[in-house]
């Protein structure tokens, strides 16, 4: 989740959510659920900014 978190803060949210989108992988199997929790959130966060930067929002 911290590597989605960095390119997000670099404004590079498309691989932010490639990341994000991994992390969440890891969590299920290791049965993270807070950080699942967290990570979706993330993730809804990162799929707006990428939906109001194409018009789609």
């Amino acid at each position: 989740g911290n590597i989605g978190l960095v390119y997000y803060t670099l404004g590079e949210p498309h691989k932010a959510l490639e990341y994000y989108q991994r992390a969440r992988e890891i969590f299920v199997k290791i049965g993270a659920k807070h950080m699942i929790k967290q990570t979706d959130h993330y993730i809804d966060i990162t799929k707006r900014k990428i939906a109001g930067e194409t018009g789609t929002e």
